[in-house]
């Protein structure tokens, strides 16, 4: 009845950029041109971010999962996943503990981290999704989890609000630039 887009051939479940999401649906649509311009203007939104923030350039993160009544405790995204390429792109970088813990798994889009190696997840910011602002609480307080080196810091960005999370984990050409103005600010000022 209609064209029927599905994820690239070879890529990994939930690898897919949105760029490459973009340019399919593009071709789908016979819209190829104009898929190609909403990724610039997208793209020229986040380096405009990015070159306002300066302070981002360099500072290392993890973007996970982090949850201290969850039987896994601790989720990290991989640069497989969309979330880590937008930090990326606004010039930060993955924690060398994720990047070394997801090396032997290409095709994997998150990796699991032992609460008892908590402190070994070093980075300078962590965000994480949580489904209520008690979480942060929760995470603060517990003696391993506590020990995450962002969260004795103090530099841990807590995502409650549904919008926000989605904004990120479906990145879109529309989702993006609202996560831009909602969600980066608060990454910067944990930076």
């Amino acid at each position: 009845i209609a064209p029927t887009v599905a994820m690239p051939e070879g890529a990994a479940p939930f690898g897919t950029a949105w760029q490459d999401s973009t340019r399919l649906i593009g071709e789908a649509l016979g819209r190829a041109e104009q898929a190609e311009s909403v990724i610039a203007d997208v793209e020229g939104r986040i380096e405009q971010v990015a070159e306002e923030n300066p302070g981002l350039r360099g500072t290392s993160f993890v973007f996970g999962t982090v949850n201290a009544a969850a039987a896994e405790k601790i989720y990290a995204y991989t640069g497989v996943d969309n979330r880590p390429r937008f930090l990326e792109q606004l010039g930060m970088v993955q924690s060398p503990a994720v990047a070394e813990a997801s090396s032997g798994a290409p095709d994997q889009f998150s990796v699991t981290w032992s609460p008892e190696r908590a402190d070994e997840l070093s980075s300078d910011v962590l965000v994480t999704y949580a489904a209520s602002p008690d979480v942060r609480a929760a995470i603060e307080g517990d003696p391993l989890l506590g020990r995450i080196p962002a969260v004795e810091a103090g530099r841990m960005v807590v995502q409650t609000d549904e919008q926000e999370v989605l904004s990120l984990s479906a990145a879109s050409p529309l989702s993006l630039p609202w996560a831009l103005e909602h969600v980066v600010p608060e990454i910067v000022a944990a930076a």
